[in-house]
């Protein structure tokens, strides 16, 4: 983790995070219903929904959901433990308040876009309830148009519905951080591959097996049998 992640994160961790030395955060009282107290109680409002911090440094530190807030705090405040005991408390307060902070920031760029890196997805209907979603690779754009045209253009073909394949902010960043995008898709395609072509051959095994049974059931119905068809 490098030392300026590491930094926003200790910091947001806090009850009250300071923000960055060019732009620090200040707090006011407001009071607040709390339904599980039945009263008003006091909280500290910053005056900036990000903490004073760049809602792009924010986004591009890449976590995007509780899930990834949970696996970088278990590796940086905790040892990488799954088993916590007596610290789980500490570490699900310490993952709702992280993701509280950054989510507003995550939420607002993937909303807004921007020029950088945006992942291709094909929607497609599972059934009345469910939506299907699949990652098919990523391009770069300055905007949110500019990326679902480029998407069309470059994968439309390769579905029966290409007014169904949209586009969604990834990433901040040049043209060269594409590249790395689409190497990590093109691996994942590959191991997808390696698994399909694995359980191909199995299944032709299974199917010559059954082949093999079937034929050494018949001849021994063959042979077992000629007599009773000799006697009749």
């Amino acid at each position: 983790m490098s030392p300026q992640r590491a930094a926003i994160i200790e910091d947001l961790l806090k009850n009250r995070p300071v923000g960055p030395d060019s732009n620090p955060v200040t707090y006011t009282k407001v009071e607040v219903w709390d339904p599980a107290k039945s009263q008003n109680v006091t909280k500290y409002k910053p005056s900036d929904v990000f903490f004073g911090y760049n809602k792009k440094i924010l986004f591009n530190m890449g976590i995007r959901s509780l899930d990834d807030v949970r696996k970088i705090l278990r590796s940086h405040k905790f040892e990488g433990k799954y088993y916590l005991g007596s610290q789980k408390r500490t570490y699900t307060r310490q993952c709702n308040r992280l993701w509280s902070r950054l989510s507003p920031a995550v939420t607002k760029v993937i909303e807004d876009g921007g020029e950088g890196v945006y992942r291709v997805v094909h929607k497609s209907v599972r059934n009345s309830y469910t939506l299907r979603e699949t990652n098919v690779g990523f391009v770069y754009a300055v905007n949110y148009k500019e990326s679902q045209n480029i998407a069309r253009l470059m994968f439309g073909y390769l579905v029966q519905d290409p007014e169904n394949i949209e586009t969604v902010f990834s990433r901040y960043g040049s043209p060269a951080a594409l590249k790395s995008y689409n190497e990590k898709a093109i691996e994942k395609i590959d191991n997808r591959l390696k698994e399909m072509t694995a359980s191909i051959e199995r299944t032709h095994k299974s199917i010559d097996k059954l082949n093999n049974m079937r034929e050494a059931v018949l001849n021994a119905t063959l042979s077992m049998c000629s007599e009773v068809n000799d006697e009749a």
